[in-house]
């Protein structure tokens, strides 16, 4: 096939773009800053079905991304170990409007005890976004690898099952 973007560091995660392309996450890694098809950005790039670059800047980038997903309103969540968007500190999950670039209120912060926090998976239904991944603590109230956050405001909802470092979740 002809479409084949070329990363300096990998791809380490991919979401569908509204206009018909990708958006790609690329960490910083040995060729740091990362590019994509000889292109410089700060970890996330969108590329259309032609494999071509395309003007899209986001204002978040992370020193490893570990998830690019798409949220029912739209917004591209962007977690990494630690997550940056707009020169304002992410560590979790950050929303940003596509069309804009520019970072939304909800944000989720995970910490850990052990090993650097991530969120690694996250499911959609309705307005609750259910997360999992490297973390025991989010927005400051414990949780063991699993969440259930508000999809439009990114608060912490009672869901709670037991679980310790859940790293897939599917429905």
């Amino acid at each position: 096939l002809p479409w084949a973007p070329q990363a300096s560091d990998g791809i380490a995660a991919i979401a569908p773009s509204p206009t018909g392309g990708v958006f790609l996450g690329v960490p910083y890694g040995p060729t740091s800053p990362p590019t994509v098809n000889g292109v410089t950005r700060a970890g996330i790039w969108e590329i259309d079905a032609a494999g071509v670059v395309t003007p899209f800047t986001a204002e978040a980038v992370a020193a490893t991304i570990n998830l690019l997903e798409r949220a029912p309103n739209g917004a591209l969540l962007v977690s990494g170990a630690t997550a940056f968007a707009g020169k304002v500190a992410r560590v979790g999950l950050a929303a940003m409007d596509v069309n804009t670039n520019a970072l939304l209120p909800a944000a989720v912060t995970v910490t850990a005890a052990v090993g650097p926090p991530s969120v690694r998976h996250v499911v959609a239904q309705g307005g609750t976004l259910y997360l999992s991944g490297l973390f025991d603590q989010v927005n400051g109230q414990a949780r063991a690898g699993v969440a259930a956050v508000d999809a439009a405001t990114g608060t912490l909802l009672p869901w709670q099952p037991a679980g310790i470092w859940v790293f897939s979740l599917d429905f």
